[in-house]
């Protein structure tokens, strides 16, 4: 039975120098069609609803919407969902797009979380990341959001990025606490391929920070926000008690998940599929079936690599139980990764050390190579 569902909204007001994420600038009428479109998935739908806990609507910037259209969208999920049953119901948000009208609108259609595309509170940061906001727009947007009655907001942020400093970095966390964020979402920079800083790198035009003061960073983050009473449940994710993502924890722990808009991917009766990414075809199709691709479910490895991005790692004899393996048989190289530092093995379980949670991408490489090998 499916418990999320993820709507995808693949417009921006302007595109981030280090986002290779689906999205697009588009004209009204494009961002009509694609309502009118999503609108009619939704109204279509005829799957098993009754153990859904997890709306969210992500992109792109949802937010971008103006309201009008964003009302027809939540009208359209109120009218097809049991909303008295979503436990959370999550919107992303620039902080510059949040209006008074906008937040009431959030909370008359029974959105109770809202995600903040905040990244940093330095202006300089800010103005180099091509970010459409500056550092007042966030504390004014989270006035309006708790104004509404929107008091689980979770705020993005990224480290490493172009010459950062420590100092920055400390400085976002110091904001980011006083504000009593209740989630944190807080990136190590990926230099995207995709990506225009990916670009501007190769061209000499903008730096990245060195591996050692990335590792600094990351470090400070863990102990900074631990102090604050913020629980470090999964490799980038923070939370005070009882505020950990619902919704993103259906991925991590392989619950069924359905997306909805291009580029949307699901998991749904052990099948993984997405939509097409291009927003026209989308449009142009004339049923989710006709624009949708399957890929390689590989359920095995995909337990082992979600789990270990969640800070309590795996237990061993459960997996062991659940898929009737020996898990250092089929996976010798976790002994190698243990042995390396990278991994824990622990009470029958294994987790990522603290020098694992900054190479988490290497020993996801490792045991996907082994996988595949």
């Amino acid at each position: 039975m499916i418990e999320g569902i993820y709507i995808h909204i693949p417009f921006c007001e302007q595109i981030c120098v280090y986002c290779d994420f689906h999205k697009e600038i588009a004209t009204d009428k494009k961002k009509k069609l694609y309502i009118n479109r999503l609108i009619k998935s939704i109204d279509h739908l005829n799957d098993d609803f009754s153990e859904l806990k997890t709306i969210y609507i992500g992109g792109g910037t949802p937010s971008n919407l103006d309201n009008v259209l964003l009302e027809q969208l939540l009208k359209t999920i109120k009218v097809k969902f049991d909303l008295s049953k979503i436990i959370e119901y999550t919107i992303e948000a620039n902080p510059n797009d949040i209006t008074n009208q906008k937040s009431d609108l959030f909370a008359k259609y029974g959105i109770n979380r809202v995600s903040l595309g905040v990244q940093s509170f330095d202006n300089q940061v800010l103005s180099s990341m091509n970010r459409s906001h500056q550092a007042e727009d966030i504390e004014k947007s989270i006035k309006l959001l708790k104004k509404a009655g929107i008091n689980n907001i979770s705020i993005d942020l990224i480290f490493g990025f172009n010459n950062q400093t420590l100092s920055q970095v400390a400085y976002d966390l110091e904001k980011a606490i006083s504000l009593n964020i209740k989630h944190i979402s807080y990136y190590a920079l990926i230099l995207e391929e995709k990506s225009i800083m990916h670009y501007l790198v190769k061209q000499g035009k903008m730096g990245v920070v060195d591996e050692d003061l990335d590792y600094l960073m990351y470090n400070k983050i863990i102990d900074t926000l631990k102090e604050n009473g913020y629980k470090h449940y999964e490799i980038s994710n923070f939370s005070l008690e009882g505020y950990d993502s619902m919704h993103n924890v259906l991925y991590w722990t392989q619950k069924s998940y359905l997306g909805l808009g291009s580029g949307a991917h699901s998991y749904v009766d052990d099948k993984r599929f997405f939509q097409s990414p291009n927003v026209q075809e989308y449009i142009s199709s004339s049923n989710d079936q006709q624009c949708r691709e399957f890929y390689p479910s590989y359920p095995l490895e995909d337990a082992l690599i979600f789990g270990l991005r969640v800070l309590e790692g795996i237990n061993v004899l459960a997996l062991e139980k659940q898929f009737k393996i020996s898990l250092f048989e089929r996976y010798p190289a976790i002994l190698t990764l243990i042995d390396q530092g990278l991994l824990l093995y622990e009470d029958d379980s294994i987790r990522l050390s603290e020098k694992g949670l900054m190479l988490a991408n290497n020993v996801f490489a490792a045991l996907l190579e082994e996988h595949h090998a």
